[in-house]
């Protein structure tokens, strides 16, 4: 409810700077960057991505391409980089969504000096989200704990 509030007023504020074919795509690209600059990555922040973009009605194709110019328009930002790969890897569907990420792949391999770099680093991000979902459910738990799958690690890593 709050999401779809915030969404439905900034929708506002920027009727008034743009045709509505604009509006989306400009607000994809400004979530983009400050989604990924404010919001830690977490089982719930991946779900609450994937649930905005299909509250705004906006294609996996559409937001990659928002997505991509985001970190075109912030070049120097590895942290903005990797979080937009992160959340397409586990938000998009489409593989020609995922294809469309391959300039910002490419980025960040010279960044980071390596393919082997940039996948270590993205695997690191999903375990550590899921080490921090484990510790603030606490001790004593008797199931596993939500999210691994949405962070796209297996079972076994999850354990």
């Amino acid at each position: 409810e709050n999401m779809e509030a915030t969404y439905k007023e900034y929708k506002k504020k920027l009727w008034f700077n743009g045709a509505p074919s604009y509006i989306n795509s400009q607000l994809v690209k400004r979530l983009a960057v400050a989604y990924c600059t404010n919001v830690s990555v977490t089982p719930k922040s991946v779900s609450s991505l994937a649930y905005l973009l299909t509250m705004m009605k906006i294609s996996d194709d559409e937001a990659a391409e928002s997505f991509v110019e985001a970190c075109r328009e912030n070049p120097n930002s590895m942290a903005i980089a990797s979080k937009v790969l992160f959340y397409s890897e586990h938000v998009f569907k489409d593989k020609s969504a995922k294809k469309k990420m391959t300039p910002l792949i490419k980025q960040l391999t010279k960044m980071f000096d390596g393919v082997e770099a940039v996948m270590g680093q993205q695997k690191e991000m999903a375990e550590s989200a899921y080490r921090d979902a484990v510790a603030e459910a606490g001790p004593g738990q008797e199931k596993m704990t939500q999210g691994w799958k949405v962070l796209g690690l297996d079972k076994e890593t999850a354990t």
